[in-house]
């Protein structure tokens, strides 16, 4: 995979200059790192997408706004199927470059509710939806140019919150998501 995209960056189309808007859409896989409460099911791997607006800020520097939802299935009594994280996304995004294929690193915060929470530590309590939590996210990844305003966007980041859940004790959960965007530059 690094091989091809150091060869496509010896051909790939030049990018306008930075753009001030790009709008991005994602889509991939959530993988879950550690183990849940006792009171929660462990989570597996599921699907992860959402969509990014980044405003240029600086020379290479983008704020970002963004909604995504981590879909991870569950099974057993204290779960009905799967997970949804929906979540609402801001921060920083750092481009390292600005021509051929840009490396770039995010940082930020996260405000997310999960459906299908334990809504209790007993087995009788429900489920339901959690309380908002907060969290963070980091990343990195590469954008890759497919024309002058169009460009494929590979990356994986980190993504921790807690969340509280009716009468049972606040959850951290942690995932990785690997996912690609496809990107657009305004």
């Amino acid at each position: 995979m690094l091989t091809l995209v150091a060869a496509f960056s010896f051909v790939a189309p030049p990018l306008r200059a930075q753009s001030t808007l790009v709008v991005e859409g994602r889509a991939g896989l959530s993988v879950p790192t550690g183990t849940a409460p006792r009171a929660w099911p462990d989570p597996e791997s599921g699907t992860a997408a959402g969509v990014h607006f980044a405003l240029r800020r600086g020379a290479r520097t983008y704020l970002y706004l963004g909604f995504s939802q981590l879909h991870t299935p569950c099974g057993g009594e204290r779960c009905d199927g799967r997970f949804t994280a929906t979540q609402w996304e801001a921060g920083v995004r750092l481009d390292l470059r600005t021509e051929g294929v840009v490396p770039w690193l995010r940082a930020g915060v996260i405000t997310p509710s999960i459906e299908n929470a334990p809504l209790g530590e007993s087995p009788g309590a429900g489920l339901g939806l959690s309380d908002r939590g907060w969290g963070g996210e980091v990343g990195g990844g590469l954008r890759v140019p497919l024309g002058e305003r169009f460009g494929l966007s590979p990356g994986a980041r980190l993504v921790a919150s807690r969340v509280g859940a009716g009468e049972a004790d606040p959850v951290t959960l942690r995932w990785i998501v690997f996912d690609v965007g496809l990107t657009w530059g305004f």
